[in-house]
């Protein structure tokens, strides 16, 4: 027995699609307009085109100068006004000569032996003004207002240091951050710090107590507080710098 729904389903299947060319030609329309799409869209590079210009060097004009105007019939002729003024530009410049002083009446002429003694002779030396004279380092306990200064005996270790202005600048610095705590008056500690020559504190100890431990941690904490300090002068011949500065209630 033959099923009706198997037959209907055969028979629709061998049956020609009428719409299958279409869809293939549809779908090809598509790809054709895609692709003009994407040659149309490409950018296309110009040359780069710069105007030119024509330069043309033209030769410098030579104006010979004035001949001297010949006399005719006893009379001078002068030249053209133009020609005459040619000449006169083309004539150089003359450069005025610096005129030697006059030499004062009734004053003889040194002799030898004074113009040797003349050569010879030294300037006066100027004695160098209090603001030019180079400053001694600080006191002990009188580096600034709060009682901060170097050591009297040996402020700096290893070669002389006559830069004063870099040690007032480390002062200043360490003052900013020094905060005194409460202690007997004249309490005095030593703090030893070394630094190197970009400006790192490299080492920071006690090398005097005050006996009071707040006293002494506050002078060690102003000066880890302060550092780094500016880098070391370029004419200081030192890799490192060693101060000894003195803290005072």
């Amino acid at each position: 027995m033959t099923d009706p729904v198997s037959e209907e389903l055969a028979r629709r299947a061998a049956e020609p699609v009428p719409w299958r060319g279409a869809l293939v030609i549809a779908l090809s329309l598509h790809v054709l307009a895609f692709a003009a799409l994407l040659v149309a869209s490409r950018p296309t590079r110009k040359a780069l085109s710069l105007p030119a210009v024509t330069v043309r060097l033209a030769p410098m004009m030579h104006v010979p100068a004035a001949a001297p105007a010949p006399a005719v019939g006893g009379q001078k002729v002068e030249s053209p006004p133009n020609v005459a003024r040619a000449a006169e530009q083309s004539k150089p410049l003359a450069v005025a000569k610096p005129s030697k002083p006059a030499k004062p009446a009734g004053v003889a002429p040194p002799s030898p032996a004074a113009r040797g003694a003349t050569a010879h002779h030294e300037p006066p030396r100027r004695e160098p003004a209090p603001s030019e004279a180079e400053e001694p380092l600080s006191p002990p306990g009188g580096g600034g207002g709060k009682g901060l200064g170097l050591a009297g005996d040996a402020p700096v270790e290893g070669p002389p240091f006559p830069y004063q202005y870099y040690l007032d600048r480390v002062l200043a610095a360490i003052e900013q951050n020094w905060f005194k705590p409460a202690s007997p008056p004249g309490t005095r500690c030593r703090v030893r710090c070394r630094i190197s020559r970009s400006g790192e504190l490299k080492e920071a100890g006690l090398e005097e107590s005050s006996g009071v431990g707040a006293f002494d941690r506050a002078a060690l904490r102003a000066v880890y507080a302060a550092a780094p300090f500016p880098p070391l002068p370029q004419g200081f011949g030192g890799s490192e710098l060693i101060l000894h500065l003195e803290f005072v209630q």
